[in-house]
């Protein structure tokens, strides 16, 4: 069964929210925008020092029981003539606007959903894509976790891409815990065959999370049994039947389901975005970045969970606010 909610509209946007945001559309609630702020660039030895030192900021100011963090997804980012509605240039200042708002909120991560780049004729010239892109995500203040979607692995092998990403988490699925939160960063960027996407070595069509991981995945919430659990992915795991969707979704859903604490699952992939309810658990897929000319078409949002476990989307551009309860 599937349920969406919209957060209630207004049509009064206030001016402070609309400064600085080119395109306000007066039915929707806009989020707050940003002005214009030098950006602190502060360097950790290693994510988990990231992680740490972001989380502790954040649990010292926050109020106990919530968290918001940022997300976004499918930049596509390529020095390349429009295609389509994929405005590929753009990404840039749409990653500009993303990173301004997440660091104005404060907030301690903020999640790539994959996609970051987009083909180009050479490797190397895809290299520069992105350490272009990921350049401009890196003036984000907090910690960025990147999730590996089938484009990021059309060129290169997954450490490849993660390392030219400037991480220093280059695992493609992996957990962490922030503000009383558990957090999962999956990976369905393998084969049927249980083979790896590497270097284009797939049909993107054919996504389905390893045997493995699977059964990392199932030890790895039981271990957080106690904690509220989000998860990351690219492609989708509520439509397995679709192009879209993670061919063993069935399987990971079960594990979700028989965890118990797997509140919601954030996803990209299907650029115009989706939502969907099966047993309790939200999988809400994010709209992507690049579709639609400026930064008026932009699309990100601010994720908080609340106290009482409901969900604000707080979208940006084309991205619609929702709440989950």
């Amino acid at each position: 069964m599937n349920t969406n909610c919209r957060m209630k509209r207004t049509n009064a946007v206030r001016q402070k929210d609309c400064d600085r945001v080119t395109h306000c559309r007066q039915d929707l609630w806009v989020p707050r925008s940003v002005s214009r702020r030098d950006f602190i660039r502060t360097s950790f030895g290693a994510a988990g020092a990231l992680a740490v030192g972001a989380c502790s900021l954040f649990e010292s100011r926050s109020p106990a029981g919530t968290i918001s963090f940022g997300i976004l997804t499918d930049t596509h980012y390529a020095d390349k003539d429009p295609g389509g509605e994929r405005h590929y240039r753009d990404s840039i200042a749409k990653m500009r606007q993303c990173v301004e708002v997440f660091n104005k909120r404060n907030l301690p991560f903020a999640v790539e959903l994959g996609d970051l780049v987009d083909a180009a004729p050479k490797k190397e010239t895809e290299l520069g894509f992105l350490k272009t892109i990921s350049g401009h995500f890196s003036e984000f203040q907090g910690e960025r976790h990147y999730v590996l979607g089938n484009h990021c692995v059309a060129a290169f092998t997954k450490e490849e891409f993660l390392g030219n990403c400037g991480t220093e988490t280059p695992k493609g699925y992996y957990s962490f815990d922030c503000g009383g939160f558990h957090f999962v960063i999956l990976d369905a960027n393998f084969r049927g065959d249980g083979a790896p996407y590497a270097a284009g070595n797939f049909d993107w069509t054919d996504s389905n999370l390893s045997d493995r991981e699977l059964v990392w995945l199932r030890n790895d919430l039981r271990a957080a049994r106690d904690k509220r659990a989000v998860l990351f992915v690219h492609q989708n795991l509520h439509n397995e039947t679709e192009m879209t969707g993670v061919k063993n979704g069935a399987r990971v859903r079960r594990i979700l389901e028989d965890a118990g604490n797997v509140r919601v699952v954030l996803q990209g992939h299907h650029h115009a975005g989706a939502h969907a309810r099966i047993n309790g658990i939200d999988y809400f897929t994010l709209r992507a970045m690049v579709e639609g000319p400026g930064v008026e078409n932009n699309s990100f949002a601010v994720v908080t969970i609340n106290e009482d476990n409901s969900i604000a989307i707080d979208g940006f551009g084309q991205q619609a606010d929702r709440l989950l309860t």
